[in-house]
């Protein structure tokens, strides 16, 4: 990609009788690779791949070959008709459709951060970042293309120091590095540390309640527990089958049913919020979506339980 920005800041700065036209075929030929880089990015990080596989080297080998011997059989300097008309937008065709193809492979993240999951993890962010920067990055090469020339390199000089902003961070570039082996490549916790993590789990919780604290967050209840966010998060996901924001919702209402039951003057705006919720859309959402009932119906019927009793 800086190959290909270069030579658009050569377009810009140098007279069209002056430009030396392989300038512009090698940077159309970078052009034709990001999209396939940026595709194996995303996906060897996700996968947390510490080596390129063999096959995606001839993969890439392949496509670098095609745009070299297209570019020997027809330069840009004996075809600029050709390059400009058909070339180009085969090019951008082709970078669009790895930028889609990535976002098929993307999918669970981008859903992660649209929904605000509070599972969500600086490297995921990383890469809904890095793939959203080069979605503009095209769309403004597209527009340029018809259009302002210039917006391409304005593009790509705002997603670069926007990426390079987000990475300056000692805590997120240590995330962003490390997280791929951590989470990615870990393989499922064995049935007797699960358990022991899972007792460990319910004394922390049963003990200080932290759950009806509404701002507690994956890393909070993992320093109480003792171990990293994403062993806990591994976990909840694949041991327990539920997110972070599913199993203290769980914990939450369970907390409320007691409320319920102990105190039935209280308010359920009050329950609500004494369980940890946020706002009483969130804790009648929630509640109607474990226990299949709202926090009144379950009121109603309690009490209908105890005149029964009585």
């Amino acid at each position: 990609m800086s190959i290909r920005i270069g030579k658009s800041v050569y377009m810009l700065f140098v007279a069209r009788e002056d430009r030396n036209l392989l300038v512009l075929q090698v940077g159309l030929s970078a052009c034709f690779l990001i999209g396939i880089s940026l595709y194996h990015y995303i996906l060897a990080t996700l996968k947390g791949y510490e080596r390129i596989p063999k096959a995606w080297k001839i993969h890439f080998l392949i496509q670098a070959m095609l745009i070299a011997i297209i570019g020997m059989m027809y330069p840009y300097d004996r075809y600029p008709a050709l390059w400009g008309n058909y070339f180009i937008q085969g090019i951008y065709t082709f970078w669009a459709f790895y930028v889609l193809r990535t976002a098929f492979v993307l999918r669970g993240v981008l859903r992660k951060l649209v929904k605000r999951d509070p599972n969500s993890t600086v490297l995921e962010y990383w890469l809904a970042f890095v793939w959203a920067g080069n979605l503009l990055i095209l769309c403004c090469y597209i527009l340029g293309y018809f259009y302002w020339y210039i917006t391409s390199t304005l593009a790509f000089s705002f997603v670069l120091y926007a990426l390079v902003l987000f990475i300056m961070s000692r805590k997120n570039a240590k995330e962003i590095f490390r997280e791929p082996k951590e989470k990615y490549q870990s393989k499922k916790i064995v049935a007797a540390e699960a358990c022991a993590l899972h007792e460990k789990l319910d004394k922390v919780l049963a003990a200080e309640e932290v759950f009806t604290n509404p701002s507690l967050k994956l890393s909070d209840l993992a320093k109480l527990v003792g171990v990293p966010a994403h062993k806990l998060s591994q976990f909840l996901n694949d041991n327990l089958e539920q997110s972070f924001v599913n199993y203290i919702n769980t914990k939450r209402i369970s907390h409320a049913k007691n409320l319920i039951k102990a105190h039935p003057n209280y308010t359920l705006e009050v329950i609500g919020y004494e369980s940890g919720f946020s706002s009483k859309s969130n804790f009648y959402a929630s509640f109607k979506k474990i226990t299949g009932q709202t926090p009144n119906q379950y009121r109603i019927e309690n009490k209908e339980s105890e005149g029964a009793d009585l």
